[in-house]
């Protein structure tokens, strides 16, 4: 969201002087208050879903490394080739597909 989608409408600043009681003075304050509780909130949507944007990417790159490094450990001392038999070996190479983890040869 933009700052300029945050300014309120002609009608929004008429409804909140309409409520006003006092002088012109506390009018704007209200107006201006009302537009920084406005702004404020649509700041905070936004810094809010940048976070779990954020926490999500980091928590999918921190999964798929731990994924890559228990396969290749499994490859490295050999524990793959000797639990994985040839019917299974399709399957295996298809969850690695599915997982994007690529191993050195």
């Amino acid at each position: 969201m933009e700052a300029k989608d945050t300014v309120m409408s002609e009608e929004q600043v008429w409804a909140v002087i309409s409520k006003c009681e006092g002088t012109a003075t506390e009018a704007r304050h209200d107006v201006n208050k009302a537009q920084a509780e406005i702004s404020f909130k649509a700041g905070e949507e936004s810094i809010t879903k940048l976070r779990q944007d954020e926490i999500e990417d980091f928590y999918n790159e921190g999964r798929q490394a731990g994924r890559k490094e228990v396969v290749e450990w499994m490859r490295k001392y050999g524990i793959i080739m000797e639990t994985i038999d040839m019917h299974l070996e399709y399957q295996w190479q298809a969850q690695l597909k599915e997982w994007e983890v690529t191993l050195d040869k």
